[in-house]
């Protein structure tokens, strides 16, 4: 279901940058400037929790299932993973005007 779940999101990330990369009357050339922008704000935002989440938990299975990590390195990818909060944060602040401006 998670390769369904990325393989949908993918699709969806790829149309939406190719409708947004057609001329079309509907929409002038700053509404798609910032509609192209936001769709890369939002592609970085979900980078992170599929890489610090996603990307450890499937190396801890497969270590389980073929017993190729020892415990010590199960557990330094686990500490990868609780990094998620403030890496998630920290982008969060980095893409988001307002956040900026404020700090």
């Amino acid at each position: 279901t998670m390769f369904l779940v990325v393989a949908l999101c993918s699709f969806f990330v790829w149309h939406t940058l190719f409708l947004l990369s057609k001329k079309s009357q509907s929409m002038s050339g700053r509404t798609r400037f910032l509609q192209r922008k936001l769709t890369h704000t939002l592609m970085l935002q979900i980078s992170v929790p599929l890489t610090v989440q996603i990307g450890p938990m499937a190396v801890v299975s497969l270590s389980a299932i073929t017993g190729w990590l020892t415990a010590g390195y199960i557990n330094g990818i686990l500490c990868i993973q609780m990094l998620h909060c403030t890496l998630h944060t920290t982008i969060l602040i980095a893409t988001t005007p307002t956040y900026r401006h404020a700090l």
